[in-house]
């Protein structure tokens, strides 16, 4: 089984360390070393591959597979140790190929043949449309654009009242193919 998944530089309990989504799990390595300092297996098991580059935010690290799921792990030393403590896993969370964005406290992502909006600490799903399935994921100007393959899935998510507070909504979405019109930035006045 391959790993395709880009290395994020992180710092965990003022270890500076290389996070990877391998084979065989999440692994964090001593950036100065290389030792091992942890691994997370549950969400690469039975997985044909493992693509998504791993989200570091908040002292936590998401990442996920298709025929495992998605998984938030949080890297605590415990007397003198590293560990990697599981907050959340769920099938059903993203795990698309072109991995997942972060907007304040909500991840944005896709998953089989839907988008979706899930709350970053807990793993509650707070929306899913269903869209055109694994895609790689753009953050610009508070709107999140997907593209996949030869079209691009246009979706300008942002709050439906002008607060700065909960989860940005998919307002309007469309369909076009790259061979013929532009894609269009959401307006983000």
């Amino acid at each position: 089984m391959p790993s395709y998944a880009s290395i994020i530089a992180a710092k965990f309990a003022g270890v500076k360390q290389h996070v990877q989504f391998l084979t065989k799990g999440l692994a964090g390595v001593e950036a100065k070393t290389g030792k091992l300092l942890w691994r997370y297996e549950r969400n690469a098991k039975g997985s044909p591959a493992v693509i998504m580059t791993p989200l570091v935010s908040d002292g936590c690290v998401y990442s996920g597979a298709f025929c495992a799921g998605g998984a938030l792990v949080r890297p605590v030393k415990k007397d003198g140790t590293f560990v990697a403590e599981e907050v959340y896993f769920n099938n059903k969370l993203p795990v698309g190929l072109g991995g997942v964005v972060k907007v304040g406290e909500y991840l944005y992502g896709s998953s089989g043949q839907s988008v979706m909006c899930v709350a970053f600490k807990t793993g509650e799903i707070k929306w899913e449309e269903r869209a055109l399935g694994p895609s790689s994921w753009l953050r610009r100007m508070g709107a999140c654009i997907c593209t996949r393959k030869m079209a691009t899935w246009r979706c300008s998510i942002r709050r439906r009242k002008r607060t700065r507070e909960g989860p940005l909504h998919a307002t309007e979405s469309s369909v076009q193919s790259r061979a013929g019109k532009s894609v269009a930035v959401p307006d983000d006045r």
